[in-house]
């Protein structure tokens, strides 16, 4: 009888009994899996109920958009989880309309609570105190929270009472289980003994040579039972294993090429973290709702904002409303047809409150069959590029209106020299009480705001003529206080605070008078009702870091602040953005030019020194003003003294200018004076009329800028012949023939064009009393 036969009585009877048990303990197991399960999910929903009511008592003790969208989302969830419970038991599914009902009556009390704060936020006052009705409101709500909380421990319970009753029936079949195994075990030994393990040892001793690496060893049993059959196979299974053998080393080779690649793909992933956490872009990914999924650390440094503020965060919550909404645009479209957007400048707002302009670009994200996932983007910080964009922009928009200025200046000083000149000469020669007398003082008085409107246009772009010197900023504020006080009304209170430790600083005292008058106007023009305008003066240490919070590049070091501010209307930010412009102006028709602040930038720039504006709506502005301090010491000269009876004179003037109304009208003025006067058009005819002439010739009077022979080369050799010979040099605005970046050259004398002949005789009759060596 085989060895099969034997174990196959044993086993049937084995098997009816251990059915009959094992049927009997399965339906067990099923009942405290059932249990388990359950008591898994009311676990997890007394855990949701636990979070609900704490994030309830954060959102009470803080109310902020981000603790409520949490309740929200933990709200959420728990119903979604709530809804998907299945329970057998009658008293658990009542248990679960119970909890299910409650929880929307939750939803409910939460939603009347931030409809409540909502109105009291909006009102004037909001009271430091919860109302009468949203105590009451909170109230129900931790009730209703903590009714949840009981009805989810009496399901806990149920289950508890399930399973300890699924776990006894188990104990008791697994008991005769242990039994009905041990018996069989028995009389599995007994038949095991003799028919299997005597034979097996046999076999053992065959396959210990065969497993040694002997696979050529054959066990060549003859034995008919199943221990027979088993040898004979294994002699097969030697012989197979030759063959597997040489197959396994195949497929180690192959494993081995397997780890290669994963180890390679690993190291690439890694590079990946690498660059994107090293780049300093801000990359990102979102989800089709807008929220962020990812973001490396450049985030922090762009926005200041750490990673895991951002990470569920919608975009529009960090951006500028405006570009917000135009963003949710984009966007929408974006989902709508599966595509990114390139090179999209959005204003971001940074954690410290500035305004960053961020470059986007994105790209969707689709699974495999198609749908949208998400985007993953890269954001640019562009706002220092910007930034110097627009410092480019302005410094063009200055150079062309400046070279435009200057051309016009030259001709236009010309006629205006001689329209004052000939008014002046007409003036001279009339009685007050002639009937032209009144119509030449109109003249004279259009002329004049003709000339100072083309020094406006000269002082802003950077193109009219100064002669620094070191002075005090108290100085020049001292000496324009009382025509600020006849400027600004009675209605507006003045007050000045003069530093008086104020170190000095290198600019031009005339410009710095101009620079306070125009802005004590433009704060008059916007206080029409009264208010108070304060100037004040102080020495302040400028670092790199207060420059670059200003958005220029700035020396760090000492200077000298002038602060003008006033309570009139401001200024919003799109005013303020043009506020320097030429001919920008916010007043009415005939009531500016538009050059007033557009000068002072221009005089502030040229004497090397910084500007800003502060202002708001409604709340006055203030205009600071920061100059190098120098350490240098004034000097004090003493200019010679000119008085009327000392203005004419018997030196010979040599006359150089290619205008022939003004050459005229110039030399009639020195004529006039007593002075012999040798005229010339341009430089090579002065150079004819000077070796020509044998007498002396005291005094050269030139303008810059004419054709031919440059100015300074046409002084130069007449000098060289004529040691004796002095030089005052005139025009409407300058180049750099005796002057650098609109600055004079020591030594040189210099006539502001449009002049009156009384100031063209004053500043001959200075040049030609000053010492040969000055």
């Amino acid at each position: 009888m085989k060895i099969k036969s034997k174990f196959q009585i044993i086993t049937v009877l084995s098997i009816a009994i251990a059915l009959m048990i094992a049927f009997t303990l399965f339906d067990n197991i099923q009942d405290m899996r059932v249990a388990i399960k359950e008591a898994d999910k009311a676990d997890q929903l007394t855990r949701g109920v636990f979070e609900l009511n704490l994030l309830t008592n954060d959102y009470l003790s803080n109310r902020t958009e981000r603790t409520r969208m949490q309740w929200q989302l933990r709200y959420d969830s728990l119903t979604e989880l709530i809804q998907n419970m299945q329970f057998r038991i009658k008293e658990e599914q009542l248990l679960q309309k119970e909890i299910l009902h409650k929880h929307d009556y939750l939803k409910v009390l939460f939603s009347r609570i931030i409809a409540n704060y909502a109105s009291r936020k909006n009102s004037s006052e909001m009271p430091a105190e919860l109302s009468e009705l949203e105590e009451r409101l909170v109230g129900k709500l931790l009730t209703n929270s903590q009714i949840m909380v009981s009805s989810t421990k009496q399901l806990i319970e149920i289950n508890h009472r399930r399973l300890v009753s699924a776990q006894r029936k188990s104990s008791l079949v697994v008991i005769l289980l242990v039994i009905l195994i041990t018996a069989i075990i028995a009389a599995n030994s007994f038949v095991t003994q003799k028919s299997i393990i005597v034979p097996i040892s046999k076999l053992q001793k065959g396959t210990q040579i065969i497993g040694e690496g002997n696979l050529n060893f054959k066990i060549a049993s003859v034995a008919k039972d199943e221990i027979g059959d088993l040898s004979r196979a294994f002699d097969h299974m030697t012989k197979n294993l030759k063959t597997v053998t040489v197959s396994h080393d195949k497929l180690e080779d192959e494993i081995n090429e397997r780890k290669q690649a994963e180890e390679s793909m690993r190291k690439s992933q890694q590079k990946y973290r690498d660059l994107v956490e090293s780049t300093a872009d801000w990359v990102w990914t979102c989800d089709p709702e807008g929220r962020q999924t990812f973001a490396n650390e450049a985030v922090i440094e762009i926005l200041g904002y750490e990673v895991h503020e951002v990470i569920g965060a919608s975009a529009g919550c960090l951006m500028h409303p405006e570009d917000a909404k135009r963003m949710q645009k984009w966007f929408n479209k974006s989902v709508e047809e599966k595509k990114g957007w390139q090179n999209a400048v959005m204003r971001w707002k940074h954690k410290d409150g500035t305004i960053r302009f961020l470059e986007s670009s994105a790209w969707p994200l689709l699974d495999s069959e198609g749908a949208l996932v998400g985007f993953a983007g890269i954001d640019r910080d562009v706002t220092e590029r910007l930034r110097l964009e627009q410092q480019l922009l302005q410094t063009q928009k200055m150079e062309a209106i400046g070279t435009l200025a200057g051309g016009v200046a030259h001709d236009f000083n010309n006629l205006l020299s001689v329209i004052l000149g000939n008014t002046d000469l007409m003036l001279m020669e009339i009685r007050k009480d002639h009937p032209f007398y009144k119509g030449l003082k109109e003249i004279r008085k259009a002329g004049t705001g003709a000339a100072s409107l083309t020094r406006q246009l000269l002082a802003f772009s950077r193109k009219q003529v100064i002669q620094p010197e070191i002075m005090n900023l108290n100085d020049v504020l001292n000496t324009t206080t009382k025509m600020l006080e006849r400027l600004i009304g009675e209605n507006i209170d003045f007050e000045t605070f003069p530093d008086p430790a104020l170190e000095p600083v290198e600019a031009d005292s005339g410009q710095m008078e101009q620079v306070i008058i125009n802005l004590a106007v433009n704060a008059r023009d916007a206080m029409p009702s009264g208010g108070k305008l304060t100037v004040e003066t102080k020495n302040l240490f400028l670092n790199e870091a207060f420059f670059k919070s200003q958005g220029v590049e700035g020396k760090a070091g000492l200077y000298v602040m002038l602060r003008v501010s006033d309570t009139g209307s401001g200024m919003d930010q799109e005013i303020l953005f043009h506020i320097f412009d030429p001919f920008f102006t916010t007043k009415g028709i005939d009531r500016g030019t538009g050059l007033g602040l557009s000068t002072v930038y221009g005089i502030v720039k040229q004497n090397n020194g910084y500007i800003f504006v502060d202002s708001k709506p409604g709340k006055g502005s203030a205009f600071e003003i920061y100059l190098p301090a120098v350490k240098k010491e004034k000097k004090s000269v003493a200019a010679p003294t000119v008085t009327a009876d000392s203005l004419t004179g018997p030196e010979t003037i040599l006359l150089v200018e290619d205008d022939m109304q003004l050459q005229q009208l110039t030399s009639r003025i020195l004529k006039r004076y007593g002075y012999r006067v040798l005229q010339a058009s341009n430089g090579d005819e002065a150079l004819k009329v000077s070796q020509k002439y044998d007498g002396p010739i005291d005094l050269i009077i030139t303008d810059v800028i004419m054709p031919g022979m440059n100015v300074r080369e046409m002084t130069e050799k007449i000098r060289s012949r004529r040691k004796e010979t002095k030089t005052l040099y005139m025009s409407g605005h300058i180049d750099d023939t005796i002057a650098h970046y609109g600055i004079l050259d020591p030594g040189i004398n210099f006539l502001q064009k449009p002049y009156i002949p009384e100031g063209l005789v004053h500043k001959v009759r200075e040049v030609l009393d000053q010492r040969i060596d000055d």
